[in-house]
């Protein structure tokens, strides 16, 4: 292989991150553990920890590399990486081309298969449907095509399409996670990316989203584990959304949407919430709570899962202060395992 390849350097946070992935992907693949191997690997002269650092845009090593690692180019050309640069853009007239779409994305995307997608113009409104469609592909793709969704929701100003299509790019954010099939950090990253620029611009009206890194990472970790052991149990990887959502009702009684659900809190930007407010908040955390406990505890009996619910409950209408102090206890504890695992055995 060539020593040296034509760089780039970057300007945009987007692509460092776009390299980083790249980057990651190689040492994964070749099984190199940093930049020094992967020069000796690939026989280049101290380029690699440009790449790691996500300081230079590889280009004719993109599609050398490609030929001995399929799949690596289309990581470094992943439409979201283009998507994600136009949401801190405050044009209207943003056209995006399908050109990079996955051929499955753009028949969700754009049923008569248009070539550039004018985000002035709405889209058809956003439904579950759609969004199935896209969670059954999890992938970068889908992420983007979700985004592309969001973009001209907030462009006209369509508050619930633009919520529901959070709630989709989160649950695939963690089902991309949970499968390990990029770096963990990386993720992360990826995360942060999104509650910044997507999350956290969403407009929730009273609540906010609030969901931070540590408690997305743990969220990974506790959904992951329950993957990992449902996959071994099987002796069979799990191929598809439907295939989860089956496995998680039979082993759970719970639907996948249900579990894995972002995170909502008071915003004050008016003032504290009004009492209406305030119990639609603790019924949503009520969910969120149980079916975290329930996740974490997958093993436990049904009755013990029915008796937990009671509990919560019983708490939640006895004392509503008192409750939400419970599920920021335990919202709080998660980011650190053993801490959350002492919190779910004083719900048992």
């Amino acid at each position: 292989m060539a020593n040296k390849s034509k760089k780039t350097a970057i300007r945009h946070p987007i692509d460092t991150l776009r390299v980083k992935f790249w980057y990651s992907e190689i040492e994964k693949r070749t099984g190199c553990l940093n930049a020094y191997q992967l020069d000796k690997h690939f026989g280049t002269d101290s380029i690699w920890h440009h790449y790691k650092n996500g300081e230079h845009m590889p280009r004719k090593l993109v599609d050398l590399i490609d030929a001995e690692h399929s799949g690596t180019a289309s990581l470094l050309n992943n439409p979201l990486w283009d998507v994600l640069k136009l949401c801190d853009q405050e044009e209207e007239n943003i056209k995006i081309s399908t050109e990079k779409f996955d051929p499955e994305i753009i028949l969700i995307l754009t049923p008569n298969l248009q070539k550039v997608i004018d985000l002035s113009k709405p889209l058809p409104n956003f439904s579950n449907n759609i969004g199935h469609k896209l969670m059954n592909q999890y992938s970068l793709s889908a992420l983007a095509a979700l985004l592309v969704y969001w973009l001209n929701s907030q462009l006209h100003n369509r508050i619930e399409d633009a919520q529901l299509e959070v709630r989709y790019m989160f649950k695939i954010l963690i089902m991309i996670a949970a499968e390990m099939t990029y770096d963990d950090k990386m993720i992360v990253e990826l995360y942060r990316v999104f509650r910044t620029m997507v999350f956290e611009k969403t407009n929730w009206g009273y609540r906010r989203f609030d969901m931070d890194d540590g408690l997305f990472s743990m969220s990974c970790i506790v959904f992951g584990g329950f993957l990992l052991y449902e996959v071994k149990k099987r002796n069979a990887p799990v191929n598809s959304y439907e295939e989860m959502c089956k496995i998680e009702k039979l082993t759970l009684g719970l639907d996948f949407p249900i579990c894995v659900n972002i995170f909502l809190n008071a915003n004050w930007y008016a003032g504290p919430p009004t009492e209406e407010q305030l119990a639609a908040l603790n019924n949503e955390h009520l969910m969120w709570l149980w079916s975290w406990l329930h996740f974490y505890g997958y093993s436990v009996d049904p009755v013990t899962r029915g008796n937990i619910w009671k509990n919560l409950v019983e708490q939640k209408s006895k004392d509503p202060i008192g409750f939400r102090l419970k599920v920021d206890s335990v919202r709080s504890s998660m980011v650190d395992s053993k801490e959350f695992f002492e919190q779910y055995h004083s719900f048992l």
